[in-house]
């Protein structure tokens, strides 16, 4: 028991003794942001994001468009008639 307790002083004595040796503390910091934006695969994802992006906004902007021809009369048509009965007092 006393080898036991005279090894585990012997190795904590030990250990103490080489985190003073091996100097000051030094901590580093980095900067996530700058090393996202260099990174070559980032670039490569955004184009493929800003790829797909412009395809759904285009589809989006067909369908709409296809939604206001198949309509019979377009928002301004209406808002211009509502105004012209809402200004005749009718």
């Amino acid at each position: 028991m006393k080898k036991i307790l005279l090894l585990s002083l012997a190795i904590g004595l030990a250990s103490g003794e080489a985190s003073f040796a091996q100097g000051p503390l030094k901590i580093g910091t980095v900067d996530m942001q700058r090393a996202f934006k260099e990174y070559n695969k980032t670039k490569d994802a955004e184009t493929k994001i800003n790829d797909a992006k412009n395809a759904a906004k285009k589809e989006y902007d067909e369908r709409a468009e296809k939604s206001l021809l198949s309509f019979p009369f377009s928002s301004f048509s209406l808002l211009t008639q509502f105004s012209a009965f809402a200004l005749s007092g009718g």
